[in-house]
C-alpha cells in the first residue's frame, strides 16, 4: 500500500467513526484539512474517468489536440468548475 492509500484510509476510517459515533447535534464535522483531502480525491479520480473516457473514444490523451484537453482555470474556484463539468456531462458534452 502506498502512501496515497493509507492517507484515503485514514480518512475513510475518520469518517466511519464519526458516523458511527455522531455528535449529540447528529452533525459530522469534517476539518478542513480531511475535507481539501476528499475533494483533491475526487478531482484526480474524476480526471482519471475522464482520461479513461478519452483514451477509449479517441486514443491516448496526449494525442489530442489541445482544445480537446479538460482543464481547470486556475482563477475558477474547484466548486464552480466541478458544477460546470458536472452540467457538461449530463447535457452529453
Amino acid at each position: 500500500m502506498n502512501k496515497e492509500d493509507n492517507k484515503l484510509s485514514a480518512i475513510i476510517e475518520e469518517i466511519k467513526n464519526q458516523v458511527q459515533n455522531p455528535s449529540q447535534n447528529g452533525k459530522v464535522i469534517l476539518g478542513i484539512s480531511t475535507a481539501m483531502e476528499i475533494l483533491k480525491y475526487l478531482e484526480e479520480k474524476e480526471e482519471d474517468t475522464e482520461d479513461a473516457e478519452l483514451s477509449a473514444r479517441f486514443g491516448s490523451r496526449a494525442a489530442l489536440p489541445d482544445n480537446q484537453w479538460i482543464t481547470k482555470d486556475p482563477n475558477q474556484s474547484l466548486k464552480d468548475w466541478y458544477e460546470e463539468r458536472r452540467r457538461e456531462r449530463l447535457n452529453g458534452k
